[in-house]
């Protein structure tokens, strides 16, 4: 952590929260839309998707410390700052949370079905 940097985390996770919701509930309602407008839905649930992150690139360039830049910079390309014993995890969380809540799901009236592969992509 860099010592010497003023962190604004009310200001990050309102924004962030704002963001977000405010793209998303655009999207939904795009989503729902009958016609061409529906289509694109994505151009809001993506950017919605990515606001930490954007949010976050925005604060750390427009920083005036050069330390905090070039931490930034380190974690993103340096390879070696990975740590082995965490990979596993890294490529587990996702699937096992998804298999939970299927599983969760079950008991409140969901299909088994959910268990198999899909055809096709869907984002719904």
């Amino acid at each position: 952590m860099i010592s010497n940097y003023k962190y604004k985390p009310l200001f990050y996770f309102s924004m962030t929260f704002l963001g977000t919701y405010i793209l998303w509930f655009t999207g939904a309602y795009f989503s729902f839309q009958d016609n061409d407008r529906g289509l694109y839905y994505m151009v809001f649930m993506l950017p919605g998707l990515m606001a930490p992150f954007i949010l976050s690139l925005g604060m750390i360039l427009k920083s005036e410390n050069a330390d905090l830049k070039r931490d930034f910079v380190n974690r993103l390309i340096n390879p070696k700052l990975i740590q082995p014993r965490m990979l596993p995890i890294f490529f587990l969380v996702m699937p096992l949370s998804v298999l939970a809540s299927i599983a969760l799901s079950l008991p409140f009236g969901g299909s088994v079905s959910q268990f198999q592969f899909a055809e096709g992509f869907s984002f719904s």
